[in-house]
């Protein structure tokens, strides 16, 4: 992508009464066509990690490699192409189409420091709806915000090329449907659900921003012990992740707050812990369940001054459903209030706490040791895909 050694290009400015400055449309063009091959290639370069990696990962796992590693992989791809290849005379492809190269104050290409400088102007220049950039069609030097910020200046180092104005028009227009469209695709794989409860606690608590696999959800059959996130879910606050305890064909009863499915516990259950939760107001009982072999997960039930706990009639699971129940076994909306439901309206699988934040008290804090913290690592990537035998 770099074009002609500095010293090459510094030979191509004219003098400072003859610049020609890039216009408006020019510099939108330019600016469109660089988005769109970054975009393009951060899109199929994420597309062929992750399809590549998912059948290998559990579901934590795999959404940990796109935090941790794709997500800043990006980024810094991300700073070399517009920091890096804006400097010392190098052109971004956009620039090399349009004949473009930025200079500063002395006419001269402007340095690393002064690229990085700029590349953070263009980010704010950005958010308030790209009113920034608007502003280089209003100044005498056709400069941005961002331009004013570093001292800079984009200009034309070469004639306009016969066709220039239809190669600039089908580049914005292109760009136009393109970017929000590749946007858009990140969703596919990847997307984020706020908690506005304490249903899942303390698996998932209240002020948790949780990482979601949607790529894997399109042929996937939900297993018992997945927490799944529901398109739709009666008598909650929107927060629709819950815990997956049975499908289709088997019976679940719950006898004095414990969970029978298919006649047998839930799973082995160990107290771990009895404390009061200030949070809560109330006495919490914590158990650990294994279920199976390798699957783990925590439960909290209410400590009663008498001895009744929760009922519920036997009932089989229909075709084509899941039974889903809150790990806060006895403050969660579920199957107990809404019945079962339909795995259509299963719409993505939970894998990783992206960011958390406590939302009770006066101080609201980050809670650091949480984030990034895999939900479900021992669970496989992949469950039985649709219409297979389970």
């Amino acid at each position: 992508m770099a074009a002609t050694e500095p010293k090459q290009r510094e030979q191509l400015l004219t003098p400072a009464d003859k610049l020609e400055h890039a216009n408006f449309w020019i510099r939108w063009a330019s600016t469109a066509m660089d988005a769109s091959l970054v975009l393009s290639v951060v899109a199929l370069v994420n597309f062929v990690m992750l399809t590549l990696m998912r059948p290998f990962l559990a579901t934590g796992n795999y959404l940990a490699l796109f935090f941790f590693f794709l997500l800043p992989l990006y980024l810094i791809g991300i700073v070399y192409y517009y920091i890096y290849l804006n400097a010392d005379g190098r052109q971004t492809v956009g620039k090399r189409v349009f004949g473009l190269v930025v200079i500063n104050s002395q006419i001269k290409p402007i340095r690393i420091s002064e690229s990085a400088l700029r590349a953070i102007g263009f980010v704010l220049d950005t958010i308030p709806l790209g009113l920034g950039h608007v502003i280089c069609a209003f100044t005498q030097n056709k400069q941005t915000v961002h331009d004013m910020l570093a001292g800079s200046y984009v200009i034309r180092i070469r004639p306009q090329r016969k066709g220039e104005q239809i190669t600039t028009f089908s580049t914005l227009l292109i760009s136009v449907c393109l970017v929000p469209l590749l946007l858009f695709s990140f969703s596919f794989f990847v997307n984020v659900h706020r908690i506005t409860s304490p249903a899942m606690k303390p698996t998932i608590l209240d002020g948790e921003f949780i990482l979601v696999d949607q790529f894997g959800i399109y042929d996937y059959e939900p297993q018992r012990g997945d927490m799944v996130v529901l398109k739709f879910l009666p008598a909650t606050r929107g927060d629709n992740i819950r815990r997956c305890i049975a499908t289709a064909g088997q019976s679940v009863e719950i006898t004095q707050g414990q969970v029978f499915v298919d006649g047998e516990p839930e799973g082995k259950q160990q107290i771990i812990a009895k404390f009061f939760d200030k949070a809560e107001m109330r006495n919490i009982e914590r158990s650990e369940v294994l279920l199976g072999d390798s699957i783990t997960y925590i439960i909290q039930h209410t400590v009663r001054e008498t001895e009744w706990r929760e009922n519920y009639r036997k009932v089989t699971v229909p075709e084509g459903s899941i039974f889903v129940i809150g790990d806060n076994r006895d403050n969660s909306s579920d199957s107990r209030h809404s019945g079962f439901v339909p795995v259509s309206h299963v719409s993505a699988k939970a894998g990783l706490i992206g960011f958390s934040r406590s939302m009770t008290g006066p101080v609201r804090s980050t809670r650091w040791s949480r984030i990034g913290r895999a939900l479900d690592a021992e669970l496989p990537m992949s469950g039985p895909r649709r219409g297979e035998q389970k």
